[in-house]
């Protein structure tokens, strides 16, 4: 059976979820005919019912429910805004895992600076935007998540999307490093943070 090209999901608790509304509305802007959906009510509550750690590795778990049906899913953090098309991250099929930055100017400042497992904290991954093509992978990841040595990761599924970024045996694209044959830059993730007091509007596209 042929896949579908694309699932989008966001995770988000009732406090959360006027912020999660706002990112699909700015995705939807972009991408009306993409399916977008937000684990929240008593989808969540079920989860979160099951495994008292779900927020922690919840990346996996939902997506393993769609990955055999889906060509790409992304997840976005609730408290993310949608600034321009993401046709790059759903149109590059380069790579098992998508991924971007956890490094930007303002957080090491008020959070330290995150790191581990011989891996920078320049070049340390986020897991706010993270696009699966891999079922293995996703699988992968899923059983380390739920796995007992769990417990002793700080930043539990991040550590673990690091760990196997960087070690395993994946094809792996950073979405913030420059892509030369495509003619790309741009910020997608945690590393624009603070900076967008220098953006401005181009034809409608903050640039």
């Amino acid at each position: 059976m042929d896949k579908k090209p694309v699932f989008v999901f966001t995770i988000a608790d009732d406090n959360n979820l006027p912020y999660a509304k706002m990112l699909e509305n700015s995705f939807k802007k972009f991408h009306p005919t993409v399916p977008f959906h937000i684990v929240t009510g008593d989808e969540l509550t079920e989860y979160t019912k099951a495994d008292p750690k779900f927020f922690y590795r919840a990346t996996p778990i939902i997506a393993d429910k769609y990955i055999r049906e889906y060509e790409l899913v992304l997840k976005i953090d609730a408290d993310s805004i949608v600034a321009g098309s993401l046709d790059y991250v759903f149109n590059t099929k380069d790579y098992d895992i998508g991924t971007v930055l956890n490094w930007n100017r303002v957080d090491p400042q008020k959070y330290g600076i995150v790191q581990g497992w011989g891996i920078a904290p320049l070049d340390y991954f986020n897991c706010g935007f993270v696009a699966m093509r891999s079922e293995v992978f996703v699988k992968h990841w899923k059983t380390v998540c739920l796995e007992p040595r769990f417990n002793n990761f700080q930043y539990g599924e991040q550590d673990l999307l690091n760990i196997l970024a960087y070690y395993g045996m994946y094809n792996v694209r950073c979405f913030d490093h420059f892509d030369g044959p495509a003619k790309m830059t741009a910020w997608w993730g945690l590393i624009s943070k603070g900076e967008w007091i220098k953006a401005k509007v181009v034809n409608n596209e903050l640039s």
